[in-house]
């Protein structure tokens, strides 16, 4: 079934001369990787095509080209394709609605379902094996090839999906192998050198990450968090885009199955939060808050610090299920 329905979505990429591509906000590597490596892929195809990579851009993620913006007629009669994104309100762009087919591809839990064609699979570490996916299948009727800057795009979504490849499971591991290796197989990657280019940090970083191994909160065994609020980020002289991802810094504590970040950003007036499990589900928590994601990594956006604190109630519940 799998295999019929990439077949489906490569016979509406071919009858689409213009073909747009979002992901969702607050992006990350995946939903950039997927995107660009997902257009390198047709256009290796198809290399008249129109393709579009559109959203805002990230400054901190620079290891990919930015996105495009274009005005809304771009969207009539085009095919447009939504990577790495569960549901509509996270979209990156407020025009993917006006094109004249949409399709979704993700790896998130398909809370929201959306688009004409949607491939919705959770098996997948990251939406851009789900793109390597595609090319297996896709070579065996088109001139598909992984160019060096697709294999390269499709690697920084998978290794920082998984957080340098620790966030796979058993049953995920053999066949994400294997289609790894086929971006390594060229042996023009280093994936030394990959890494050393991704994960590279500020002295404010390294900071950060240092306050928050000195000042999580831990009111259970099983819990940790910590909330960084406006003032802390003037006290400190540090921005919101500096904190995002710290969440990780909390990881591997004794005892702990459940640990959570919470920041203030006051550009959008909301508490950003960013949940991380062990063993507890915590997606299921997060749709509740207007947020959703993987099983064991998730987020939400909050209204104010009460709310945050009702979520870190429910936060102990839940880390506390065997």
């Amino acid at each position: 079934m799998e295999k019929q329905l990439i077949i489906d979505i490569w016979k509406k990429i071919e009858s689409y001369q213009k073909i747009i591509i979002h992901h969702h906000v607050m992006k990350d590597y995946d939903a950039l990787g997927s995107s660009f490596g997902l257009k390198e892929l047709i256009l290796s195809i198809w290399p008249d095509k129109q393709v579009h990579v559109v959203g805002a851009n990230e400054p901190r993620l620079t290891l990919v080209p930015p996105c495009e913006a274009l005005t809304p007629d771009h969207w009539q009669g085009a095919l447009v394709i939504v990577c790495d994104c569960s549901n509509t309100v996270r979209i990156d762009g407020e025009h993917w609605h006006l094109g004249d087919y949409l399709i979704k591809i993700d790896h998130h839990e398909d809370f929201q379902p959306f688009g004409n064609l949607s491939w919705v699979d959770t098996g997948f570490v990251a939406t851009s094996e789900m793109v390597i996916a595609m090319y297996e299948v896709a070579k065996d009727f088109l001139p598909a090839q992984l160019t060096e800057k697709a294999r390269l795009y499709l690697y920084y979504g998978i290794m920082t999906d998984t957080n340098r490849f620790h966030f796979i499971h058993a049953q995920q591991a053999a066949p994400l192998m294997k289609r790894v290796s086929i971006l390594l197989e060229p042996g023009d990657l280093s994936p030394f050198d990959i890494t050393n280019d991704v994960y590279r940090y500020s002295e404010s970083e390294v900071r950060i990450d240092g306050f928050i191994k000195l000042n999580y909160e831990r009111p259970i065994p099983q819990l940790a968090f910590i909330k960084i609020t406006q003032n802390v980020l003037e006290e400190k002289g540090w921005i919101f885009g500096e904190v995002r991802g710290k969440v990780n810094s909390m990881m591997g504590i004794l005892g702990v199955k459940v640990w959570a970040l919470f920041i203030e950003n006051v550009i959008e007036n909301k508490i950003h939060v960013e949940l991380r499990s062990s063993q507890p589900t915590i997606n299921t928590l997060a749709h509740q808050y207007g947020g959703g994601g993987h099983r064991l990594a998730s987020g939400c956006k909050l209204e104010n610090w009460e709310i945050a604190q009702a979520l870190i109630e429910d936060l102990k519940v839940v880390a506390m299920e065997e």
